[in-house]
């Protein structure tokens, strides 16, 4: 009898030390709060905006695929006609990407990656699939 209850008694100590220590590691985790006193106006260090989440979903790169259907070199813009019909009219910035429409003519089948920034699409790259009659060179 004496044996279970100093084993309770073990048992007890090491799961109250467990939660314990527990408690203490979430406690760490926690953000910390600033309160303020009447006495202490607050100073905004920066400002919580949401507009900062809208940036990230901004930068989202999509893509597309469809046919070139004009291209004009004097506004670096290129026009898509998508797969569903819809046409897009995508802004080359970029020495880059003013290169990769440089390689282009109308008709082109292509895909593209680009990112919506304020009202303009902007191209990020344009991939022209491969014809599929050619042969690769072959490795010696």
């Amino acid at each position: 009898m004496k044996k279970n209850i100093v084993t309770l008694t073990i048992l007890l100590f090491i799961i109250s030390t467990c939660v314990f220590t527990y408690a203490q590691k979430t406690e760490k985790e926690k953000p910390t709060t600033q309160t303020t006193t009447p006495a202490q106006p607050a100073t905004p260090a920066q400002p919580a905006t949401p507009a900062q989440p809208a940036k990230r979903a901004q930068q989202q790169i999509m893509n597309t695929k469809g046919v070139v259907t004009s291209i004009d070199k004097e506004k670096n813009t290129i026009t898509i006609k998508q797969e569903d019909g819809t046409e897009l009219t995508l802004k080359a910035t970029t020495e880059k990407t003013q290169g990769m429409m440089n390689e282009l003519n109308e008709g082109d089948k292509v895909k593209v990656l680009y990112k919506k920034s304020g009202e303009d699409l902007i191209i990020f790259k344009v991939i022209k699939p491969e014809a599929k009659g050619k042969e690769k060179p072959k490795k010696e």
